[in-house]
Parts: structure tokens; C-alpha cells; sequence
């Protein structure tokens, strides 16, 4: 090293450290100063420049390929000689299918502005090696005459060794699995083939395909991927003839399934449409390792004009599908076979051509066929290509229309024949299908078979549904409109009308305009009977020329009166029903509800009206609301109430209406008379008096006044002798028991008092008991009650009468003593109700008799026989007073096991019997006074009862058998 200059070595290396022979090194100081080129050769890798100016420009550049690196130093004279160290990155290209190494592809690169082509090639791993300084470059990358232009950007730092990378190159191995050749663009002019694992660049290409001696079609497809594993289809459109036609649209699928792959719709330039031709489509479909063995069975759909074909098979024996349509012609004539010009058609598939009936109108898809024309030509005809199947064919002419179910097998002319129509209507006539939309012109048209909606217009559209048959002959109908319209000429809907031929016929109900039509067969010349029904009333008119009369029957209802008034003939208020069919319905536009008079339409034809008012209807039958208004009234109904006398009487009156109601206007209270407005019809009235009623049912105030009396009810009193009997108190049941006549004032013989002439109950006092006898009408007569005599005996044991016996009746307030017997005999009126007797004989001993009735008819005796009992020592009759208000009850007697002993009002009762000697047979003591004696042991005879009992003792005799 000299003091005026330093040293400056560069060496280039490789990206593993070694030297890289055949390196250009250049120098240059300055942006102006010559390029030195310092070294070369094949075999120099390295170079030493001496630099003796100092500064920053020294510009060092290594070069390599077409790439190079340049780096600047800042160097001075004065400096240290120096050693730079420039590495490039070790770039491997790598091609590759999926994981599958490919040789034998060509790269090439341009770099550094130089035109020449840096090449290479994959070797059988795939990969290609090449030095290169960082950078980014264009190179290209070929196979099979395949090439695709690409990027690459180099990186690594080159004053720093060990850089590296890899570029990977995306190979696609390409199998056509299908019959014929697939022929791609090779560089040059001359097609390539495609083999069998054909190695291709990715990218667009315009295939062609051959399939033996057809033409070949060609298609730009898109290669990508590792593997491109394909079977091309070559769908074919053609007419009846033979020649080309353009597809409608086409969808295809795997095996005998619709797994469809290609779209419903597709256009030309897309990914399943040839590049060539209109009537040709390619389907390019992936495959299955299944397939490779067993063969592509593809299946395709083909459209034209809305119909369908399908067509299947395997793709490597033939992978042309050819389609071909049928000329459907449609053809519209006359009857007579004269073709008639402007039908229109449509055409849709059905679902079932087998159904019986035709299913019509199922799942129906009208689409518009491409015709020759839309219309039938002058001869009557049009046609369109289509494939055979079934379909619903619809021709449409002057209006009218006709659907048929076709089944398409072939080359063929469907055939519509027109009816000729003829209607006699005075007015217009319009008619269509769905709705009116056409003017029929009269007298006759050519019309299409099927159901035509007709309006014979009058007053509106007056429609019906026509059967138009499929004939040679005329079809002609006569139509009649019956009309029914109001008193003011308003039309009125809902009316039944019918109209005769040969038998009764239904034209409907009258429509909003007040309209139906009648519908003949043929021209009507004669006369013809119409009827309509409105609210289950008919109205017929005979005879009726429906020519002369323009084709309309009129009916009028008339404006129908109700009047309601009072007897004054004022406005009465209440509730009015005409009878429709067998239903009441309310008359009138409120409700039923009238005050005076109300008005309603009703046909002129007999009606049956009721009124109600105040619960109570009175009906009028068969009252022809034409002939004038129909009246209904109440009357001043009159309700008399007096006295046997004919005076006023006083009371409470009542009607039966909503239940039992007060009649008149005083809240029912009547004295004499009250009157109120009622229906005339039968009514049922009470009367109360004295809490007694009086019902006349079904009286009807119209006929006369409703007369109500009390009557003079008189009570007699007789007694055995049919002699004035002297009563206690006289009484009749009412609101209880209340005086009757001269009441508890007593009376003699009879008593009288106003009552109604209903059933009352009437009860007399006599000796303090009473007789009550019930649901006696004092209207029916007198009320008479009557005491029976009886005879009271006392007899000794001896049976010879006991001079000083003295009898007592049991009365409401205690034993009652009658006069002294005369001679042991007393005699006594009673009433005919039970009685408690007894004998009271010298003040002592008592027998007693219980329950005893006398009788009106029979002799009423009543014995008591006393005993005479001695004993020495011993007196068993004991000269007591008896107690008056004990009763003793003895039975059976005779007794014969059993004898019964009651002392009524007794506590506690000693019980002895002593047999006629005076000894005592029996005793027996009980704490009530209800005893039943077992005396079967006593022999036959005659005994003496003893009864002690509250410091009281009574006998009794009785005989035991």
C-alpha cells in the first residue's frame, strides 16, 4: 500500500459460499465516469480495483444472468486497503402436480435489459436451479407447448451468505373421459392432442372436440388446478327436418339421477354453450374414479318451447346427445272443416294425461309457444317445434275458449271445431270465460265449445253459464229476463225465480238489479207461465209472449199498510209479524215495532199478519196486501164485579198477559167496574176478593163485558129434628180463619155473608167443639151442617138404670157436665165429631168413653155399665171426685191375652184387676200412664179394673174370654 491509494477487493460467492466463476465485475467512480470491467472470465470470481480518489461515488457492480447487484462506497486514499464480500440467493423452481414432481418444464427469464432468454429445465424431481442477485423478474414457464408467463421476486441481503429460496410452478395433469379426441391450441399452427395424464400450464383454452365423422365443435374452457379430470358432452338441437335449432335451455346430471350440474338457463358465451353454433351446447362435467372403470353415464334435459326430452348414455361409447322436436301443428275450422283465421293458443304441460276427466286446470303453466304466427293463418292454422309429451293446448277465438289434453307423440295437427251460436234475446248480449268482455253479434257466431258466462244485459249484466257443446248443428237458446222491482220500481235481490217448460225450471235468484234469466232451448214462439217467490210467497203470471213483451216478465211488489189503533182509533203501539213460508218475520223497516201504522213491499199474493200487544197475538189470514191496508184494533175491554145484589162490589182484577198482570188503570183495584185497552182476542181474568180468587179463561173482550159477582152465601144449621140448631161460631176460612155472617156472635138456624162462588172451607162451634167442612161453592147453594142426637144410659151392675148418673163431654176447656139423667137416660144433641164421654155415677166412680162420632144416619146410643163390688172389710169403690181431665182408654174388650189400659194426663198408675168374689187376681204399677196387660192367664169371666193414680182411683169392668 502507497500513501496515495487504497485497495479495494470485491468477491462474489454463490449462495453456499463458494465462488461464483463467470461473475462480470464492473467499477465506476461518478455517475459520469467510465464502466471498468474488472473481471470476466469463466473462471474469475473476484477482483481488485486501487482507488486514488478519494470520495463517496465508488460504485463496485457484480453481475450474474441477467441480474445484478451494485453497491457504493465512501472511500478515502488515506484508507486501509479493504476486502468486500457480494453473495447471490440460491433460487429452485419446483414444478409440481398436487404432490407430484413434474420434469421437463421450461423456464425461461429476461433480465437487466437483456433480450436473450435465460433457460432451464425441470429435471425428474421437479426442480430447476439458478444464482441470482435480489430482484424481481418476468420469466415463463412451458410444457407441451403450453406456456404461461409469471413473476418472480428474488429477496436476501447480499453482503450476507446463505440465501435461498424456492418458487413453486402449479402443473395441471389434464384427462378427457369420453368418446372422440380433445384437441387444444399448441404454439405454433398445428392443434395438440390431449393424452392420457396430459401435462398442461394453467389457463384459458379454446378446445375443439371430434367425435368420428361429425363435425367438430370447439369451446374456451378453463384449466386449473393439479388435476382437471373431465368428460365432455356435445348436446345437439335439431328440428323435425332434421336441420339445426337453436337451444331453448338445457340442464344435465350423473348417472339416471337429477343431481343436476348445468344450470336451467344458460347463454350463449357461458360455461356450457358452444362457441360455434346456436343448436350445439359442450358439458364439460368432472368424473368419478367409479366412472373411470364403469364409463360416464351422463343425463340431459333439453327445453324448447316449454316441452322437455331427456335423453341418457354412456359418454365414452357416445358423447353426442341429439335432440330432436316434433312440428305440432294447431288447426281451428269450422264444423264443415273452413279453416277460420285469428285463433289464438297457448300451451301448457299437465300433470297426469291419464286422468278421467282431464285435469283441466291442475298445476297448470300456460307458456307462449314460438308459433310460425301468434294467430291461426287464413287457412285456419300455426305450428311450432316441440317434443312429443303431454300438454294442455288451449285455442282461443272471438272470445271464447277451449282447453284439450294431448298426448304428443309425433309429427301431428290438432283440430278445434267452432259451434254455431245463435241467441234470441231483444236486447244486447255480451259474454267471455272468465269474465264479459265480448258483444255477441246477433243473430248467430262461430264460438269455441266449453262454458261461456252470457250477460243478456237489462238493467245491468244479467249473466249465466252457457255449455257451449261441440256440434254441427246450430245451437240456439231463447233467454228471458224476470224481473221484480218495488212499488217505486226499485229492483229487489233475492227472490226465487222459475219459469215453466214442460216442467217448473229454476232461473235463480234475482240479483242485485232485480233480475234473473230464464234460459229456453230453441226459438220460443208461444206462451209461457214465470213465477217468483220472495219471502215464501209466489206470485205466478200465465201466458206470458215473451217476444211481445221484449224479452222481460215484470213483477211488482206494492207498498203493503199495517194499521194498529186503539177502540178511539188513536195510534196503538205493538209488534207486527207477516208470516214467510213457515217463519213469522217482523213487517215493516222497524223491527216489527209499530205505533199506528207501518208500511212494507210485499208481492201481491195472500199474507197472514199477526199483531202482539202486551203478550197477546191476533192473526189475520190470507190478507192480500194489494187489495188495501190491513187492520187490526184493541178494544175497551170491561170487567164488571158486584154484589149478589147487583151493587158495586169491591176487589182486586187482574188479566193473564206476561203472567198474572193488574187489569185497568187503579192497580187492579176495582169497585163496579174498570176498564183497559186489550187485544181482541180470548183473554183469562182473575178476580180477589177476601183472598179468595175466581178465574174466566178464554174471554174475549171483543164479544162483550167480562162480569165477575159475589154471591149470598148462607150457612144452615139443623138439628137431628131439622129444627134451628143455636151455633157458637160460624167461620170461613179466607187469609185464616175469619167470621162468617153473625161469626163468633152466634147464631140460630143460618147466617148469610157476600163470598165469590168458589170452593171455600167453612167451620161450625157447637159445645165447644167444631166441624169443618171444606170446598164448598156457596154458588152452588147453602152450606149446611147438622147435629146428630144422642142417648146416654147408665146401667148398675145389674143392668138396671142408675137413677143418679150424671154424663160429661170432654170440651176445649175441660170436662163439660150435662144435666142429671132422668131415670139413668140422657138425652143431648152433638156435632158429628169425635167426643170423650163419660158417666159419673153419685159423684164417684167415672167410665169413660173415647173418640165416640156420632152419627147423621144411625141411632147413637151410648151405654155405661157400673158394678156393684162388696167385700167384707173391703169397699173397692171409693166415693172420690175423678179427676176431669184424666181420659181412660180400656181396649179390646173383650180381651182375650192382651188388654191395653191408657190413662191420659196420668204420670204414675197402679193397676188392679179382682175377679167378681172380690179377690184380687192381677197387679201391676207403670211410670206412665200407657200400659199393655198380659191377662192370658186369668180365666174366662167377668173383672173389675182398678186404676190409683194421682192420688185417685177409678174402676173400669171388663170381660176376658
Amino acid at each position: 500500500m502507497n500513501a496515495n491509494a487504497a485497495d479495494v477487493k470485491v468477491v462474489v460467492l454463490k449462495s453456499d459460499n463458494t465462488p461464483l466463476n463467470g461473475v462480470s465485475i464492473r467499477y465506476q467512480y461518478g455517475s459520469g465516469g467510465a464502466n471498468t470491467i474488472l473481471a470476466s472470465g469463466a473462471n474469475q470470481h473476484e477482483a481488485t480495483r486501487t482507488l486514488t480518489t478519494s470520495g463517496a461515488s465508488h460504485k463496485f457492480t457484480a453481475a450474474w444472468k441477467g441480474t445484478e447487484y451494485t453497491i457504493m462506497l465512501n472511500r478515502s486514499v488515506s484508507d486501509n486497503d479493504t476486502t468486500i464480500y457480494i453473495y447471490t440467493t440460491g433460487v429452485t423452481f419446483h414444478a409440481k402436480s398436487g404432490s407430484a414432481n413434474v420434469g421437463n418444464v421450461s423456464l425461461r427469464y429476461t433480465a437487466g435489459g437483456s433480450v436473450s432468454n435465460q433457460q432451464g429445465v425441470t429435471g425428474v424431481d421437479g426442480k430447476y436451479a439458478i444464482e441470482m442477485f435480489p430482484g424481481t423478474y418476468t420469466y415463463n414457464k412451458s410444457i407441451n407447448s403450453t406456456s404461461q408467463s409469471a413473476t418472480v421476486t428474488v429477496v436476501g441481503d447480499p453482503l450476507s451468505q446463505g440465501n435461498t429460496q424456492t418458487e413453486d410452478i402449479t402443473i395441471t395433469k389434464v384427462n378427457f373421459l369420453n368418446a372422440g379426441t380433445v384437441k387444444y391450441p399448441r404454439q405454433g399452427s398445428v392443434d395438440g392432442t390431449i393424452g392420457t395424464d396430459f401435462y398442461m400450464i394453467p389457463g384459458t383454452y379454446n378446445l375443439r372436440f371430434k367425435t368420428g365423422s361429425n363435425p367438430t365443435y370447439s369451446r374456451n374452457v378453463v384449466i386449473s388446478g393439479a388435476n382437471y379430470n373431465k368428460v365432455a358432452a356435445v348436446i345437439r338441437q335439431k328440428d323435425h327436418a332434421g336441420g339445426p335449432l337453436a337451444i331453448g335451455s338445457v340442464r344435465g346430471g350423473r348417472g339416471s339421477s337429477l343431481g343436476w350440474h348445468v344450470g336451467a338457463v344458460n347463454t350463449n358465451g357461458g360455461n356450457h354453450v358452444s362457441d360455434q353454433d346456436p343448436s350445439v351446447w359442450i358439458d364439460i362435467s368432472d368424473y368419478s374414479n367409479a366412472e373411470v372403470t364403469n364409463g360416464p353415464v351422463r343425463i340431459y334435459e333439453a327445453t324448447k318451447n316449454g316441452t322437455i326430452s331427456t335423453q341418457s348414455q354412456n359418454a365414452m361409447v357416445n358423447n353426442i346427445f341429439d335432440f330432436q322436436t316434433n312440428l305440432m301443428t294447431l288447426r281451428l275450422q269450422k264444423c264443415n272443416g273452413e279453416g277460420l283465421q285469428n285463433g289464438e293458443i297457448r300451451v301448457g304441460s299437465s300433470p297426469d294425461v291419464n286422468a278421467v276427466p282431464p285435469a283441466f286446470g291442475i298445476n297448470r303453466h300456460w307458456y307462449q309457444m314460438e308459433v310460425t304466427s301468434n294467430q291461426t293463418d287464413a287457412d285456419g292454422n300455426t305450428s311450432s317445434e316441440v317434443f312429443t309429451g303431454a300438454f294442455l293446448i288451449e285455442m282461443r277465438y272471438a272470445g271464447t275458449q277451449q282447453s284439450k289434453l294431448v298426448q304428443f307423440t309425433g309429427n301431428d295437427t290438432i283440430v278445434w271445431n267452432t259451434t254455431n251460436v245463435k241467441l234470441n234475446y231483444a236486447g244486447n248480449i255480451a259474454y267471455g270465460t272468465g269474465s264479459i268482455t265480448s258483444h255477441f253479434i246477433k243473430p248467430s257466431m262461430q264460438m269455441l265449445p266449453g262454458i261461456l258466462k252470457v250477460s243478456f244485459r237489462n238493467n245491468g249484466e244479467n249473466i249465466v253459464d252457457m255449455v257451449i257443446p261441440e256440434q254441427c248443428t246450430t245451437f240456439e237458446k231463447t233467454a228471458a229476463i224476470i224481473r221484480l222491482v218495488s212499488s217505486t220500481n226499485q229492483p229487489i235481490a233475492g227472490a226465487t225465480a222459475e219459469y215453466q217448460d214442460g216442467s217448473w225450471k229454476s232461473a235463480g235468484l234475482t240479483l242485485s238489479n232485480g233480475n234473473a234469466v230464464a234460459l229456453y232451448d230453441g226459438l220460443v214462439t208461444g206462451n209461457r207461465h214465470f213465477r217468483v217467490t220472495l219471502d215464501g210467497k209466489t206470485q205466478t203470471k200465465s201466458n206470458q209472449h215473451i217476444a211481445n213483451l221484449n224479452n222481460v216478465i215484470l213483477f211488482q211488489t206494492v207498498n203493503s199498510t199495517v194499521n194498529f189503533t186503539q177502540s178511539d182509533a188513536s195510534p196503538q203501539t205493538g209488534f207486527i209479524e207477516y208470516q214467510a213460508g213457515n217463519i213469522w218475520k217482523p213487517f215493516g223497516n222497524n223491527s216489527g215495532n209499530i205505533t199506528g201504522s207501518q208500511n212494507m213491499e210485499l208481492l201481491p199474493v195472500n199474507y197472514n199478519f199477526r199483531i202482539t200487544y202486551r203478550n197477546k197475538t191476533q192473526t189475520k189470514t190470507n190478507q192480500n196486501p194489494g187489495n188495501g191496508a190491513i187492520g187490526f184494533n184493541t178494544v175497551n175491554a170491561l170487567v164488571n164485579f158486584t154484589k149478589s145484589d147487583a151493587s158495586p162490589q169491591t176487589g182486586n182484577i187482574e188479566v193473564e198477559l206476561n203472567g198474572w198482570e193488574p187489569f185497568g188503570n187503579n192497580s187492579g183495584n176495582i169497585t163496579g167496574s174498570q176498564n183497559m185497552e186489550l187485544l181482541p182476542v180470548n183473554h183469562n181474568f182473575r178476580i180477589a176478593y177476601r183472598n179468595k180468587t175466581q178465574t174466566k179463561t178464554n174471554q174475549n173482550p171483543g164479544n162483550a163485558s167480562i162480569d165477575f159477582n159475589t154471591v149470598n152465601a148462607t150457612v144452615v144449621f139443623k138439628n137431628s129434628a131439622n129444627g134451628n140448631q143455636d151455633a157458637e161460631n160460624i167461620e170461613v176460612q179466607l187469609n185464616g180463619w175469619e167470621a162468617f155472617g153473625a161469626g163468633s156472635a152466634g147464631f140460630s138456624g143460618s147466617t148469610s155473608d157476600e163470598l165469590l162462588p168458589v170452593n171455600h172451607n167453612f167451620r161450625i162451634t157447637y159445645k165447644t167443639k167444631t166441624q169443618t167442612k171444606t170446598n164448598h161453592n156457596p154458588g152452588n147453594g147453602d152450606v149446611t151442617f147438622n147435629t146428630a142426637m144422642v142417648v146416654l144410659r147408665g146401667f148398675d151392675g145389674y143392668n138396671s138404670p142408675l137413677i143418679n148418673t150424671h154424663f160429661q163431654y170432654q170440651g176445649a176447656n175441660g170436662w163439660v157436665t150435662l144435666s142429671a139423667a132422668n131415670g139413668g137416660t140422657y138425652t143431648d144433641e152433638f156435632l158429628p165429631v169425635n167426643h170423650n164421654i163419660r158417666a159419673n155415677y153419685n159423684n164417684g166412680s167415672y167410665i169413660s168413653k173415647s173418640n165416640f162420632l156420632p152419627s147423621l144416619v144411625n141411632a147413637n146410643e151410648q151405654v155405661f155399665n157400673f158394678v156393684n163390688v162388696y167385700q167384707d172389710n173391703f169397699d173397692i169403690h171409693k166415693d172420690e171426685a175423678i179427676a176431669p181431665e184424666a181420659v181412660i182408654d180400656i181396649y179390646p174388650v173383650p180381651a182375650t191375652s192382651n188388654l191395653n189400659v191408657h190413662v191420659y194426663g196420668a204420670e204414675k198408675v197402679m193397676v188392679e184387676i179382682f175377679a167378681v168374689d172380690g179377690k184380687r187376681v192381677y197387679e201391676y204399677s207403670s211410670d206412665t200412664g200407657f200400659m199393655d196387660l198380659d191377662v192370658s192367664d186369668l180365666n174366662k169371666g167377668n173383672y173389675i179394673l182398678r186404676l190409683s193414680y194421682d192420688d185417685k182411683v177409678e174402676t173400669r169392668k171388663f170381660i176376658k174370654q
